[in-house]
Formats: structure tokens, sequence, C-alpha cells
């Protein structure tokens, strides 16, 4: 469908309140025109707008982008589809950690990414006591060291370096897995300790069940 003119906009500032709702300069998008939108939206204020390469519309504050009011030419679409693409990395360069970890093209929570990983080696403890099941424990030490690996992302990337200089082989012993046990939970334990800024999902989730109704979230373009 052919989109009008007016409703092409374009980004003009990094925001951040998760990995699907996020912007960086340079990004497109459209309006969104829906009578539902006016609960979610205030004329003036916001607009309900689905960014090019997205499939979901979000509400933006006015002064967060600007109307381009003209079709962009193919060029300037293929750039803001780059850009939407690594908007996530994008933000991360210039914010700081974000606590997300990109993993087979997929963005993943780091505290999910550490339960795996002590899953992963607490299975690894168990198989190294069994000879017949060499091919889980070589799958096993593949996933631990591509968990591990997302974290180069991780303000503290030498540690991530240590531990993966200390990952004992397929065919190790369990005694040497198990010596990396309290080192992968200590890790873990220190990424948890500064897991990123909550998303506005979480944010929100947490004010209903404290009963407050403060939510943070990164800013719109810095004043």
């Amino acid at each position: 469908m052919q989109v009008p003119d007016k409703d092409w906009v374009r980004f003009t500032g990094f925001y951040y309140a998760g990995p699907e709702d996020i912007t960086v300069p340079g990004m497109l998008g459209v309006v969104l025109h829906d009578s539902m939108y006016a609960y979610v939206c205030t004329p003036g204020i916001s607009t309900m707008i689905l960014p090019l390469g997205s499939n979901k519309a979000y509400g933006y504050f006015d002064r967060s982008f600007e109307y381009l009011g003209r079709q962009p030419t193919q060029a300037e679409q293929d750039h803001a589809l780059e850009l939407q693409a690594k908007a996530y990395e994008l933000n991360e360069q210039e914010r700081g950690w974000l606590g997300y970890l990109r993993i087979k093209g997929k963005l993943v929570n780091c505290r999910t990414v550490c339960r795996e990983l002590l899953f992963q080696l607490e299975r690894l403890v168990i198989l190294a006591g069994d000879p017949d099941r060499h091919k889980e424990r070589l799958g096993c030490c593949r996933r631990l060291r591509t968990l591990l690996e997302a974290f180069r992302s991780h303000p503290d990337r030498a540690m991530v370096q240590e531990l993966l200089d200390l990952l004992p082989t397929a065919d190790s012993a369990a005694s040497q897995w198990e010596q990396l046990k309290p080192i992968m939970e200590s890790w873990c334990e220190l990424v948890l300790l500064d897991p990123g800024p909550s998303t506005q999902r979480e944010q929100i989730y947490q004010s209903l069940k404290d009963g407050t109704a403060r939510i943070d979230t990164l800013p719109y373009p810095p004043e």
C-alpha cells in the first residue's frame, strides 16, 4: 500500500525503552491513523509510528522525529533499514551497557543468558562422568562458549576473555568443571548487579505489583 507523503517521518534522536521499542537518528517511520491510538497518544504531544523495518508500532513524542513531507528515496529507505537492524548496538555505543546480548541474531536478556550459563555448566559436571555421552558434552561445550562470547559487549570484556581461556574441553574430568562453577557463579552475580536499565514493560509490570506509578525510561532526544 502506498504511504501518503505526509505520513513519512525521520527519527532525530536516540531512544531506548526495550530492544524492540528503540530508535536512532536517521531511522524512518510511518504515522499510523486509527481511533484506538487516541488511548495511547495525545495529539500535539505524541504520535503512533511504525518504524521502517519493524512489525510493531509505538507512541513517540513529537519532538523525537520530523516529518519528511515526501516519499523517501530507495537509498534513504535502505539506509534506514540498516540503522534499524543495528539500532540496539548503536544505542549501546551511545548510552553504555543496556543488558541484552545478541545470540545467533536474537537479543536475549542477560539474566536469561546467566541462567543458561549455569545450567549448561551443571550439565557438564554430570555428563563428564559418562563416557557414552561425548556428543552431548561437545554440544554443551559449544553452547557454553557461544553464551560467553556474547558477553564481549559487556563492560568487563577482560573478565569474559579470562573465562573463555579457563573453559575445559569436552573430554575434561568432572572436577575441572566443578572448579569452574564458583568462578562462573561469581561472574553471573557481577553481571546481575548491573543488568542494564529496566525496560518500560518491566517497569510497568513492577508498578502494578508494588502500587507505584513511577515509570523511568531512557529519554527521548537529549534536550
